[in-house]
């Protein structure tokens, strides 16, 4: 092994070149600036991505992603940071159903199959037929070897139609993006198989898991690790540029060359640079990255990024009460979910008591204002009240595909073989990862320690 000044040295001498400023690119920035490479990162808009924080009625607020799950790497690089006395809990995790009369989804730890079909919440919303028939699950031959593969299968074969389309599709297609028949058991719900050979039937199965705990964020929301994140990147002699985006990488014999553009203010246009890295890594979203790396691996796998609008009002009028937000109970429906976010997260400071709430929209190619309305409106249905929009932040961003899709690991393995081809290039963020930002920081850490031995140990 080398001494320490020659590890020294050979930190100095390296330069790492990120394109993407999100959480994957923030984290391998921040954990290769640390040892002294020479870091450099882009990213096309403002950093932190869908962790940023913006303002909306004088309430700073997460633009879309607000939630974190703990793992070791998420609780080294909070703590990193001084931020694990920062966590915080959801005041409530209880969830509505959107319809003509909106109910509460039941309580389920298995992303809404029922542990009993006939408690009330149950049976309000599928009916006390679809209960019977959810029912027979306990009667049917006995399950000893859980294996099934799809969420979507499994349930309507154990417990009904009725049950899959009411109850799960709501929650698989609001958290996961997915509908259930495109949901890997063994990736959203990792404990189930084992449950429901313990138990002998799904019901009995869904009863043995442990309750899902509230969801966690940071007070002040988790735009302010982004924010962390970029601060110490330029102390440690990092550089970070917004508003540059990236429009080729090109490799040579020994190096990276990458494309940016920069508006000159002089001449009041857009000028290319071109910067040279030994070191790649592409944060960006699945399209852009797809973008970038077809020139180079004319053979990568379409891309099938999906784009997503997400609208943060601040609104007056609402006066019932939806615990966390409300959940689409229609595939083709224009509104995906509505989060209250102060009803989640009530220590968010506002400078005025209007609510604010977040409605993630299907893409229907709105533009903004009628963006804005398509919101106000279903949050006026959901809550039964006329609202008035006071204020609003509306975002459009290309949505990754969670690791629970059925599809996902085969197609990261695919780019991350194709993407090893090239030499000294990494691929990292919720493209890859999954969309989770547990996923998503879980697999920077990883990619950079990778990076970081190849270049101090050339290994």
């Amino acid at each position: 092994m080398p001494e320490t000044p020659d590890l020294a040295s050979a930190a100095r001498s390296h330069s790492v070149g990120i394109v993407g400023g999100g959480f994957g690119g923030l984290i391998v920035a921040w954990e290769c600036v640390k040892v002294g490479m020479s870091v450099t990162l882009w990213d096309a808009g403002d950093i932190g991505g869908m962790t940023r924080l913006v303002s909306v009625d004088g309430a700073r607020v997460d633009v879309a992603a607000d939630n974190i799950e703990r793992s070791e790497a998420v609780d080294e690089v909070l703590s990193a940071f001084g931020l694990t006395d920062k966590l915080v809990a959801s005041a409530t995790h209880e969830r509505w159903l959107l319809q003509r009369t909106p109910v509460v989804l039941p309580e389920s730890p298995a992303l809404g199959i029922p542990a009993s079909p006939f408690v009330s919440d149950v049976t309000s919303v599928i009916g006390w037929g679809a209960a019977w028939r959810a029912y027979l699950d306990r009667l049917k031959p006995v399950l000893t070897i859980g294996n099934a593969e799809s969420l979507g299968e499994l349930v309507s074969q154990r417990v009904g139609a009725k049950v899959r389309d009411k109850l799960v599709a709501p929650r698989t297609r609001a958290e996961l993006g997915l509908d259930p028949a495109d949901v890997l058991i063994d990736a959203a719900l990792p404990e189930l198989n084992s449950a429901l050979t313990r138990a002998g039937s799904l019901s009995g199965g869904v009863g043995l898991l442990d309750v899902t705990p509230p969801s966690l964020s940071l007070a002040g929301g988790l735009g302010v690790l982004a924010e962390a994140l970029r601060t110490r990147i330029e102390e440690l002699g990092g550089t970070v540029h917004e508003h540059t985006p990236a429009t080729s990488v090109e490799r040579a014999v020994d190096n990276w060359t990458i494309t940016t553009t920069v508006h000159n203010a002089e001449t009041d246009a857009d000028e290319p640079v071109e910067t040279t890295v030994q070191h790649l890594v592409l944060a960006t979203d699945g399209r852009t990255a797809h973008s970038l790396l077809v020139p180079l691996i004319p053979s990568l796998a379409a891309d099938g990024s999906t784009e997503q609008t997400v609208v943060t009002l601040a609104v007056s009028g609402i006066t019932a009460t939806r615990g966390a937000g409300v959940y689409a109970s229609d595939a083709a429906s224009d509104v995906q979910r509505i989060d209250h976010v102060t009803a989640q997260w009530p220590s968010i400071e506002r400078a005025t008591g209007h609510e604010i709430v977040r409605v993630t929209l299907a893409e229907r190619g709105a533009d903004d204002d009628e963006a804005v309305q398509i919101a106000a409106g279903a949050v006026g249905e959901a809550y039964g009240a006329t609202v008035t929009v006071i204020d609003s932040h509306v975002e459009r961003f290309v949505r990754a595909q969670s690791r629970a899709a059925r599809t996902h690991a085969d197609r990261v393995a695919a780019i991350r073989t194709q993407a090893a081809t090239m030499p000294h290039l990494d691929v990292v963020g919720a493209w890859v990862a999954g969309d989770t930002v547990r996923d998503v920081i879980t697999d920077a850490m990883a990619t950079a320690e990778a990076i970081r031995r190849r270049a101090l140990f050339s290994v």
